[in-house]
């Protein structure tokens, strides 16, 4: 009869802990999309893929109050012939967070759509052959040239990573490509 409490007492403790940690435990509805294959590396994607929710974002059905267009916000088209670059306008459908996560830009056909312009280097990096500008013998002995994608801060509606849901997040998306100069230290 001593061993049957003890027995009896095992069990509770047993029950007991099985339904405290079944309390604890909780399943993520959260969604993770990855970045089309033709984007892949890259903080933006002008491309759907196969996998954009488009049945998810028309489920939300937003209402958005339509927006006056504001305008060409884009600069001058002339290159910077040391340091080419390549544009492309249009809707994005991923962009990579603040905090590395991929994201789905919320795009709603004649609704809502966010439209960006992205320009970036050609040939991003240092510098080492003769340019139409530079020479090789003369600059690149005293400076370290290179071109450099300029980055700017947007903020994107996207889906959220919960269901049913839209947020707004921050997104580095590339303006411009620049050259910069170093003087090396002699």
């Amino acid at each position: 009869m001593a061993k049957l409490p003890c027995s009896l007492a095992s069990v509770l403790l047993v029950v007991i802990a099985i339904h405290v940690s079944s309390n604890t435990v909780s399943t993520s509805n959260t969604f993770k999309y990855q970045m089309p294959d033709a984007c892949a590396g890259k903080a933006y994607c002008f491309e759907k893929g196969d996998h954009y929710p488009d049945e998810a974002i028309q489920k939300l059905n937003l209402s958005f109050a339509t927006q006056s267009i504001i305008g060409s916000r884009q600069g001058s088209d002339v290159d910077e012939p040391d340091c080419p670059a390549d544009s492309k306008d249009g809707p994005i459908y991923y962009v990579v967070d603040e905090n590395g996560a991929v994201r789905v830009v919320v795009q709603i056909p004649d609704r809502f759509s966010q439209n960006f312009n992205v320009r970036w280097c050609q040939n991003e990096g240092k510098l080492t052959n003769d340019t139409r500008h530079f020479m090789a013998s003369r600059i690149f002995n005293r400076f370290d040239v290179e071109c450099v994608n300029v980055k700017s801060k947007f903020n994107v509606v996207v889906l959220s990573q919960e269901e049913d849901k839209i947020e707004i997040v921050r997104a580095n998306i590339p303006v411009c490509c620049k050259c910069r100069y170093d003087l090396k230290s002699l």
